[in-house]
């Protein structure tokens, strides 16, 4: 039977007390790429949502139904409900939900946390926006992953996607001189051999009834420790897209 639960991935970020919030700490990387992500997203509900110009004082957000597929401890979840959103956040990770529900409540912020997997999702709402965000990485099964988001999907439904491509750059960079050199993630936290190249990615996502039409580069800039949307997709990439019709 398929699945997208690799457990020797779920131990790696199940574990007690670990330090989501701490922007030094072992999620630093994640925290440096969220603004970027966020970028992204809003680019994406502009385009594929709205199709319209807002009101400057409406939350690009507003009333939009938001599904964060592996949320960990709620790092895009928290920037979404404060730009309006309406959030649930799913992640298999017991230790990463509580986490979540404890500094969202901190905040005041209402985000719909629950610690389920995709295949056990019971929900019924209508998402206009599904993200999986340096998730599918992580998965054991990526065609089941893409049919199961597609599963739970409207025909309104936008898609989001980032990880990392199955390239040198991304083995030299993304790889071992994240974890072993700059020590920016911990060791061990990647397999290389679950990247995954845009024009795979793309296949896979349309045989599952997505269609891809958009891929923009999360470029890393050592010197300002940050990242920026670029055309450069040779390490870490977003995808987005709609309902295949």
């Amino acid at each position: 039977m398929s699945s997208t639960i690799d457990k020797s991935e779920v131990n790696h970020f199940d574990k007690p007390n670990q330090d989501w919030w701490d922007e030094s700490g072992s999620f630093a990387a994640l925290h440096r790429l969220t603004p970027c992500r966020i970028e992204y997203i809003v680019q994406v509900i502009k385009r594929n949502i709205i199709k319209k110009q807002i009101n400057p004082s409406t939350l690009i957000c507003n009333n939009l139904n938001i599904l964060d597929v592996g949320c960990g401890g709620g790092l895009l979840c928290e920037p979404l409900s404060r730009l309006g959103g309406n959030v649930t956040g799913i992640d298999v990770s017991k230790n990463a939900i509580l986490t979540a529900k404890q500094h969202a409540s901190k905040m005041g912020l209402k985000i719909n946390y629950i610690c389920t997997s995709l295949e056990e999702l019971n929900i019924k709402k209508d998402f206009d926006l599904i993200i999986a965000s340096e998730v599918i990485e992580h998965v054991l099964d990526r065609k089941y992953f893409l049919k199961l988001i597609r599963k739970i999907s409207s025909n309104k439904t936008s898609f989001i996607f980032t990880t990392i491509n199955k390239s040198i750059p991304s083995l030299l960079f993304g790889k071992f001189a994240a974890e072993y050199i700059l020590n920016l993630i911990p060791k061990d936290t990647h397999d290389w051999g679950k990247f995954v190249t845009p024009q795979k990615l793309y296949i896979e996502a349309l045989e599952n009834g997505i269609y891809l039409n958009n891929f923009s580069g999360l470029t890393p800039n050592v010197f300002k420790k940050e990242f920026n949307l670029t055309s450069y997709l040779g390490i870490n990439y977003a995808a987005s897209g709609i309902v295949r019709v």
